[in-house]
């Protein structure tokens, strides 16, 4: 039988292959950049999650109620002629900065200094191993970066399995829809080369939309709440939790819940706590970040930006209206207004896109499959020109070859 005709089956031999390609391909570039990222120093924040997972212990929630230079000290220029080799050419006001009981060679090194660790917990546990192995092991800066990429790629080939299997499993069989498979893919695969971990937190949602859909409503929950723990840019899928509740609620299905039930609504109510807490603590530095968003809504008023954004996003919601596909309709108009709010928007952003993109069409006429999958994917297409000032096509490959 043919792999296509068992989408797991087909998912795990294309993910597991892919992964050993590109980890492959890895390994054996020379990259010597000390970040190990594709773009070799630009834009990347891998080491920063290293280093907030080694602050933690010490500053606890100071680390999301404090710009994190606040946290720690500036390097002298002893300390500097300390550094190992591949530390001390990155030396500067963004860093590597000093913490008392460190050692020298593995000094608190990160971006966005200026600002609170705007991540929920869930960054921390993922990377928390290699924070350990790189504090208390013989590794040194350039490897644990690199080991944190393959980790990456690791993590983004778990959401390409899911992404297959989802995009096969409720079969689309438009070009259209085939085309936003090959981009989301390519996403997954550039962000992690890049040093971002957010390619984690789009397979817990695409798995809750497949749980939602197959009405197992707490397990849909907990699968939501395991990606806002991982990141708060799930927050833009609120509708899934929203639906599940109101499913839960209507059904009146707690009345047959078993130990596995309860234990998935506990692990959701949990993980949901660990990240709005930290996203409370962060609330007062999110008011005062500047607008840099370009469909952001400024001071002066609405720009063409935003103008031109809203009209397509209509459009769009038109088209999945006459659809009947209420729940896109309603993560469409939640997700504008987040995109909205954003005080900024940059390229990796666009991976919050793609788990609605694979996920399988929700509650609306099996005919109609298609147009919502297309509408999903120009949805994509809108946000990242307009937000991000991104065009998500494998343009980067030219990197790799």
């Amino acid at each position: 039988m043919s792999l296509l005709v068992h989408p797991r089956r087909f998912a795990l031999v294309f993910s597991s292959a892919s992964f050993l390609v590109w980890c492959t391909w890895y390994v054996l570039h020379p990259n010597r950049h000390p970040f190990g990222d594709l773009s070799q120093g630009f834009n990347t924040d891998h080491f920063s999650h290293l280093s907030a997972t080694r602050l933690f212990p010490r500053v606890g929630t100071d680390i999301w109620r404090k710009p994190v230079r606040s946290l720690v000290l500036p390097l002298t220029p002893e300390d500097i002629q300390q550094l190992p080799s591949d530390l001390r050419p990155l030396a500067g006001p963004e860093g590597p900065f000093k913490v008392p009981g460190w050692p020298l060679t593995k000094p608190y090194t990160s971006s966005w200094s200026l600002i609170p660790r705007n991540y929920p917990p869930g960054d921390m546990v993922l990377v928390a191993p290699f924070a350990l192995l790189y504090h208390f092991g013989p590794v040194s800066f350039s490897q644990i970066n690199r080991l944190l990429i393959i980790y990456f790629l690791l993590l983004a080939h778990l959401s390409i399995y899911l992404a297959v299997n989802s995009f096969l499993q409720y079969q689309a069989s438009s070009i259209i829809g085939l085309l936003g498979l090959v981009l989301c893919y390519f996403e997954l695969i550039h962000w992690p080369l890049e040093g971002f971990y957010d390619v984690a937190y789009v397979g817990p949602l695409i798995a809750s939309f497949g749980l939602l859909l197959a009405e197992r409503r707490p397990a849909a929950v907990a699968a939501y709440a395991g990606a806002t723990f991982i990141h708060f840019r799930a927050l833009f899928y609120a509708p899934i939790a929203i639906y599940a509740v109101c499913g839960i609620l209507l059904r009146r299905e707690w009345r047959d819940w078993g130990r596995r039930e309860v234990a998935l609504i506990a692990t959701a109510v949990v993980l949901g706590g660990a990240s709005l807490y930290p996203f409370a603590l962060l609330w007062p530095a999110f008011r005062q970040q500047g607008i840099a968003n370009p469909i952001g809504l400024v001071p002066h008023g609405p720009n063409p930006t935003f103008i031109s954004f809203v009209v397509l996003s209509g459009l769009i919601a038109a088209a999945l209206g006459w659809a009947r596909a209420w729940a896109d309709l309603a993560i469409l108009l939640w997700m504008s207004l987040m995109w909205i709010c954003l005080p900024y928007a940059y390229a990796w952003y666009v991976l919050a896109l793609v788990p609605w993109v694979m996920a399988g069409p929700l509650w609306s006429k099996p005919e109609r499959a298609n147009l919502i999958r297309d509408a999903r994917l120009l949805f994509m297409l809108v946000t990242s020109a307009f937000a991000c000032s991104y065009a998500p096509l494998p343009t980067w490959l030219t990197r790799v070859f």
